[in-house]
């Protein structure tokens, strides 16, 4: 069972306690008097200093306020020419940025979502750490990757002002929280079945974003030997495909998988099969045909036109196939001719703790339900 640090003690029993609670809204305050400000090796960013709720805090805290900043880059845009490929490493630049608002981290494209729900530009971090720390003071850090079946989910859902969980359990505990976004569904996942468009982008930009906390999270007070990668349903599988991968372990020590694996129907490769259909049927709404140019048309349509021929394609499936793209066997990331239990030997093992949680699949099974015209009984 992995613990956080040697040193955090109980800290470790608030992993079981986090349920994405709502309901802190009037307790905890942002505070623009004193704007926290952090420089990275590439660029500065300025938070919000928020209240920590100690009456939540699931031990006795002396964390009276947390720093967050809301929209860290990680990497370049992947916007015009670079849709469709691998994350870029963010370049450097001189102006202080703006990370005091959840509006500095716009949502990725979900499926289903219309031009105005997100942002091609979404590649970024929330950060949480406990305010007014000395610069040499080192915390463990706990890395979060959000769920959504690979096609929806977002940083934001479970960051202020919609929630306080993160403080009020975690940086209450002396512990550095990351929250990564990534690219999902088509602009994410999407396939072509060739190494034209070989897919699994969002899994790189998963890459990328551990990366860049490796090299820079201690300048948040983050202690990047102590690392713990979280995951819930495709964020748990995530963190299977990460874990074994050789790259990406390098950045973490330990794992959190809750309710997901790389094993589950939804998550495992699909090779030539679901998310290699879904895009070529995209490419087919948008007169782009098969063939070599097939992924410079897709980067020529206009953003509003992609996500309608998502939309499309959505509406004619049913049951899981209505997550219509995930990981893929891409030839790197996801090897075809190795096994998940030769691709784990190849790695340094890590403990990893394992978990499910409450009201499991209720939301899916209620969908399945009214679409079969089917009551639920309580």
């Amino acid at each position: 069972m992995p613990c956080l640090s040697c040193t955090a003690g109980p800290a470790l029993l608030i992993l079981l306690l986090f349920t994405f609670e709502t309901t802190s809204k009037a307790t905890n305050t942002g505070s623009q008097s004193w704007s926290p400000i952090v420089r990275t090796s590439t660029f500065a960013v300025r938070g919000i200093r928020i209240s920590v709720n100690q009456s939540r805090s699931p031990t006795p805290t002396d964390v009276q306020q947390a720093d967050v900043f809301s929209g860290v880059p990680f990497a370049e845009p992947p916007v015009g020419p670079l849709r469709f490929e691998r994350p870029l490493p963010i370049a450097a630049y001189t102006n202080l940025r703006d990370c005091s608002s959840s509006a500095a981290i716009p949502s990725c494209y979900k499926q289903g979502a219309a031009a105005s729900d997100g942002s091609e530009d979404c590649l970024k971090l929330i950060i949480y750490r406990p305010s007014g720390l000395k610069p040499f003071v080192r915390l463990p850090v706990l890395i979060y990757i959000h769920g959504g079946g690979f096609v929806t989910g977002d940083a934001n859902w479970i960051a202020p002002p919609n929630n306080y969980g993160f403080i009020d359990f975690y940086v209450s505990q002396h512990i550095v929280v990351v929250e990564i976004q990534y690219r999902l569904a088509l602009l994410g996942f999407g396939s072509d079945g060739t190494s034209q468009i070989p897919g699994n982008l969002g899994l790189f930009d998963q890459r990328l974003a551990l990366h860049w906390v490796g090299e820079n999270i201690a300048a948040f007070n983050g202690d990047p030997s102590i690392v713990t990668l979280w995951g819930e349903s495709a964020g748990s599988a995530s963190v299977a495909y990460q874990t074994i991968d050789s790259v990406s372990s390098q950045y973490f020590h330990q794992a959190i998988q809750i309710s997901g694996s790389f094993s589950a129907p939804w998550a495992e490769p699909m090779g030539a099969n679901r998310s290699v259909d879904s895009t070529l049927q995209v490419a087919k709404f948008l007169g782009c045909n098969e063939s070599a140019e097939l992924k410079s048309c897709l980067k020529r349509a206009t953003i509003a036109d992609l996500l309608n021929a998502v939309k499309k394609i959505s509406l004619m499936q049913t049951d899981f196939s209505l997550l219509c793209f995930g990981p893929t066997f891409d030839g790197d990331f996801v090897r075809q001719n190795i096994t998940f239990a030769q691709a784990i030997e190849k790695v340094e093992p890590k403990s990893t703790l394992h978990g499910f949680m409450s009201d499991e699949v209720v939301g899916w099974s209620e969908y399945l339900c009214n679409k079969s015209n089917v009551r639920i009984k309580v």
